[in-house]
């Protein structure tokens, strides 16, 4: 049950939050002729789960009545959750010797991003920690359970136009490209319930869902089961007194998965007998043996004719703005992010910015919303290496150490190569 367990904690994982301006530091409105950005981010939480009731669960074995109390007393009616993995390499360039114009520049890169997000209700959590027992003759609710999967690359190229004001520089403009998809899922359940009947005789389970997955094979590095276009725009402005703000729309598109992808939206019911558990995590071997075949093609995702179904992808709206006050070593700055096509909330994050030393920043940054309530987390920026610019963010250390806090793992590096001219 220890795989099982694993599965159902990655699951029960939440996002912390985008790095702040992770993408806006391509386009701060300098005359460079080059720079090329590294960057790569993990990210894990929960809305509901404290530290200490995470390590519960992902420690396997029994789980008692005091850790179940522990974890059922911090759920919500509704809890979102998830996980984001991400990485990237961009570049801008000037194209001087293309156009003839300095005020022109290319844009390009690929990425990799790998979404799982959860949404679920108390009820249905409460019955993977206490089992069925306790629902006898009952129906349990399954309103607000959710679940997507989607891992892809995304290959761009773009261009933008550099202009200089009176009193600053701005830059626009937008890439294009394609995303290579891995795979996906997702099980949305507008309304359903699963019932116990008295003496766990039976149990049943009816649902409106909605349903689609990818290709049921192996995952492989470099192997693709779908495609599809991707488009982004961007603004950017750097006033000379030290303000800088900036809209960036991207991830704007789809994925058309192949023939061998599965879709339907229908009423899913199905029933077995005997299974009735006072603790899921330990279940008498051979309870598997009362699954029908049915019920079996229905959990392995078998269910329904293999045809091609598209995703919309992640679409990520960013707000943001920076303050440097004059004179001063601080500068204040502010984000909102939305991902429309994802159970992510809007997330605001604010940060204060410390230039210790003239090769040192720190910051210290406050998020709400996302997959998170509030967070607050420490990064670090060096630039005192000729050409190159380094900045770690880390909400991992501090909220660790609080057995009470809300569970977060959170580490985020950047390197920024950029010479001179």
């Amino acid at each position: 049950m220890k795989s099982f367990l694993k599965y159902l904690g990655l699951l029960l994982m939440g996002i912390h939050g985008i790095l702040h301006a992770q993408d806006a530091a391509l386009f701060r409105g300098e005359t460079d002729s080059l720079r090329i950005s590294v960057s790569g981010d993990i990210n894990a939480g929960s809305t509901s789960l404290s530290n200490a009731s995470w390590s519960n669960l992902m420690s396997g074995g029994y789980i008692d009545a005091d850790k179940k109390n522990l974890i059922g007393g911090s759920l919500r009616e509704v809890n979102l959750a998830g996980a984001q993995y991400r990485a990237e390499i961009s570049a801008l360039f000037s194209l001087r010797n293309l156009t003839s114009r300095d005020s022109v520049f290319g844009v390009g890169g690929i990425s990799y991003f790998n979404l799982e997000e959860l949404r679920f209700g108390k009820p249905v959590a409460l019955v993977a920690l206490n089992g069925n027992h306790p629902y006898e003759g009952s129906e349990v609710t399954l309103k607000h359970l959710a679940y997507n999967r989607l891992e892809y690359q995304h290959l761009f190229i773009g261009a933008c136009k550099l202009s200089k004001t009176l009193h600053g520089i701005s830059r626009a403009g937008f890439t294009a490209g394609i995303a290579m998809g891995n795979r996906q899922m997702h099980i949305g359940i507008d309304t359903g319930f699963l019932y116990t009947a008295p003496f766990g005789e039976y149990l049943s389970f009816y649902s409106v869902m909605q349903f689609s997955r990818s290709a049921p094979e192996t995952v492989r590095p470099f192997r693709y089961q779908g495609a599809g276009p991707a488009l982004g725009f961007f603004y950017h402005y750097q006033s000379d007194y030290g303000t800088r703000f900036g809209l960036m729309i991207d991830q704007l598109g789809f994925i058309r998965w192949n023939a061998k992808s599965y879709s339907y939206s229908r009423d899913t019911t199905f029933t077995f007998e005997g299974i009735q558990t006072d603790n899921i995590f330990q279940m008498e071997p051979g309870w598997e043996k009362s699954l029908t075949p049915d019920t079996l093609d229905f959990w392995f995702n078998r269910h329904g004719t293999p045809h091609t179904h598209y995703t919309s992808l992640p679409a990520r709206i960013q707000v943001y703005g920076e303050h440097h006050f004059a004179g001063s070593p601080f500068a204040l700055f502010a984000q909102a992010v939305w991902m429309p096509n994802t159970l992510m909330k809007p997330m605001f994050t604010c940060a204060i910015r410390w230039h210790i030393l003239p090769s040192w920043a720190v910051a210290r940054s406050y998020s709400w919303g996302g997959y998170s309530r509030f967070s607050s987390g420490l990064s670090l920026e060096f630039n005192g290496l000729k050409f190159w610019k380094i900045r770690l963010e880390s909400h991992t250390l501090i909220p660790s150490l609080d057995p009470s806090a809300l569970y977060k793992r959170h580490v985020a590096v950047g390197v920024v190569y950029q010479p001179a001219g």
